[in-house]
Parts: structure tokens; C-alpha cells; sequence
């Protein structure tokens, strides 16, 4: 599919157009699920003395933002 125009916005502009469309590829209970997981890993890893700070959690300073031809957000990208 070819996208119908294309935004790039800054990381916080960008935020409350992204946020509905990660809402519906990560809802509510496969996040939790994510969570639980990375936790239980955590644990297993700082148990057996592997420190996990290469992991690097950061809001984005540009959100590039793909449109579909029906108006509705397709993609969304964003980059530190």
C-alpha cells in the first residue's frame, strides 16, 4: 500500500496521533503481558549477574507519520 502523504513532527506533536494507533497493535492486555515477561526475565538475568544497562528506554525526538488514502493513520515511526 502507498501511503497518501507522509508528516514528519516533532516526538510530543506527534504523540496524540500516534498513541490510538499503538493502543490498537498493543492493547492493554498485551502490554501487561510484555511487562510481565520483561520483569520475570529481569530477575532471571540479575540473578545470574547480566546487567540489562545496554536497554535504553526514550521518547521520540521526530515521529514520522504515513496516511492511508481514507484519511487514517497507516504507519508510524519514531527515532531518538
Amino acid at each position: 500500500m502507498k501511503p497518501a502523504s507522509c508528516e514528519i513532527q516533532s516526538g510530543e506533536e506527534g504523540w496524540p496521533r500516534a498513541a490510538p494507533l499503538l493502543g490498537q497493535v498493543w492493547p492493554p492486555h498485551v502490554v501487561a503481558e510484555l511487562a510481565w515477561n520483561l520483569a520475570r526475565n529481569l530477575a532471571w538475568n540479575l540473578a545470574r549477574n547480566l546487567a540489562w544497562n545496554e536497554v535504553h528506554r526514550a521518547h521520540a525526538d521526530r515521529r514520522v507519520l504515513l496516511w492511508a488514502a481514507d484519511g487514517r493513520l497507516a504507519c508510524h515511526v519514531c527515532a531518538k
